[in-house]
């Protein structure tokens, strides 16, 4: 029995001075940072996309391309007045002229001929941005059209869900391959540990020969290596997990800064660090399972 316990105690010093102690933490860390850059990326864009798509789907965006200044500002207001009374709208906004040339900056430039004076040759169409209590779909924007016709024949309406859209279309793919990636990474993970335990079995080959001997079972061996694993994924899964976490908010005090739009609203969600939080733990219990399947295996082999 003394002799047992001393090669059991022989075979867990040699585990901790052997190749499983070397890499192994550092890999973990590495395959955790990565995996938690990729999982707050893809939380911060669903949560961005769900909020957004919902905000969207209810706004609608009215212009007046009428060319005569005083009529189009007699035509907004009424537009606006109008809008304001119907019962499926909830706001209602009608933008000035200095805010559609504001608009218009990026593409036609400050120095354009815009407005609405003689020496310009682009007038500045009137603009409403109007919030609904529904969806906007096709069949109410019609509606509105109809209505709105005899009070302006030039009137426009257009959804912002429909110029978004392709976007955001983007961003589920993006979706998908950041949930391929995190699966990829797991995977790699599990791979590297079974590689690591394989290579720490051959090892300490003429040991565990001894041990089995001497009455040692699979389990017994097993949890010698499950240990070993479970200490280096414990110091990776949380070197990972610190510098994943510094990362992502140096990112988010960058990105909070930008006046983009959807780029300037992307934030992580407070579910979200609750996601993060369990993917080192996720990674340990992979690491622990896939050590202790690989030497079951191993040892049925040798057996």
């Amino acid at each position: 029995m003394a002799l047992k316990e001393t090669l059991a105690n022989d075979q867990s010093k040699a585990l901790s001075d052997g190749r499983i102690a070397g890499p192994m933490p550092w890999v973990i860390a590495i395959m955790v940072f990565l995996t938690i850059l990729a999982g707050a990326a893809g939380i911060a864009m669903f949560d961005s996309a769900s909020q957004n798509n919902e905000q969207l789907a209810r706004k609608m965006t009215v212009q007046i391309l009428e060319e005569d200044p005083i009529a189009r500002q007699t035509q907004r207001q009424q537009v606006r007045d109008y809008l304001q009374n119907l019962p499926q709208v909830e706001s209602v906004r009608a933008l000035s002229d200095e805010e559609v040339a504001e608009l218009l900056e990026p593409w036609l430039g400050t120095n354009s001929n815009i407005g609405d004076s003689a020496s310009n040759l682009i007038p500045l169409p009137a603009i409403i941005d109007v919030e609904l209590k529904q969806v906007a779909n096709k069949a109410l924007t019609d509606t509105l059209l109809r209505e709105l016709r005899p009070i302006s024949s030039s009137v426009r309406a257009d959804t912002q869900e429909s110029w978004v859209a392709p976007l955001y279309d983007v961003m589920q793919s993006l979706i998908i391959l950041i949930l391929g990636l995190v699966i990829l990474l797991a995977a790699a993970t599990a791979a590297t540990v079974v590689l690591a335990v394989r290579s720490a079995l051959d090892t300490h080959r003429s040991t565990l020969d001894i041990m089995h001997l001497m009455g040692s079972t699979d389990s017994q061996i097993s949890r010698l290596f499950q240990r070993r694993v479970a200490v280096d994924a414990i110091f990776g899964g949380t070197v990972g997990f610190a510098i994943g976490c510094i990362t992502i908010w140096l990112l988010s005090m960058q990105i909070s800064g930008l006046s983009s739009g959807i780029v300037g609203q992307i934030s992580m969600p407070c579910y979200g660090w609750i996601i993060l939080a369990l993917i080192p733990l996720m990674m340990g219990f992979l690491s622990i399972y896939m050590a202790r399947w690989t030497v079951q295996r191993a040892m049925k082999k040798i057996l």
